[in-house]
């Protein structure tokens, strides 16, 4: 299957859906990867105060619900962030599980590439899309703060099957 660009949707200050023409355009033009940082990096000088942190916190929570839960964030220098988040890896799968494959990032580094991050469609083997020793290019998606762990995609490497109407 052919690679596909993927679009970075950077939710800054406007955190709508509806009415949003940036993302609007980002969505029509292809596969779209939301995000936000938050800057603690070029933000020394405003502080937000607890109201609006409050508010932020809830803004982002809803908005994470409304995209699926698809809402990717960062903490750190945005400039850093994006470089990384445009770079694609090719990993060697190492080992084969039940719920994904892990797969060596770099060398003595190993992430899993959880099953659903492996095609757009529903993956019931891994064993189907993926062998013990394949190099399959994917792309860096973050930091899992709940699991501790570095995320990567396959799914978003390739191009996104049309929907298909009910």
């Amino acid at each position: 299957m052919p690679k596909k660009d993927i679009n970075i949707f950077w939710f800054r200050q406007d955190l709508r859906l509806s009415d949003n023409p940036g993302l609007y355009n980002s969505i029509k033009n292809g596969a779209t990867l939301p995000i936000f940082i938050f800057d603690d990096e070029n933000s020394k000088e405003h502080i937000n105060g607890s109201a609006s942190k409050w508010w932020l916190h809830h803004s982002l929570i809803a908005l994470k619900q409304s995209l699926d839960n698809n809402l990717s964030f960062y903490r750190g220098d945005p400039k850093n962030i994006l470089i990384k988040l445009t770079e694609t890896y090719n990993v060697k799968v190492v080992k084969i599980l039940d719920f994904g494959a892990v797969v060596e990032f770099r060398p003595g580094k190993e992430v899993l590439l959880h099953i659903s991050e492996i095609a757009w469609e529903r993956v019931e083997k891994v064993e189907d899309y993926l062998r013990l020793g394949d190099f399959v290019d994917v792309k860096y998606v973050g930091f899992d703060p709940k699991t501790k762990k570095q995320k990567v995609s396959r799914r978003l490497l390739l191009e996104r099957p049309p929907k298909k109407d009910k």
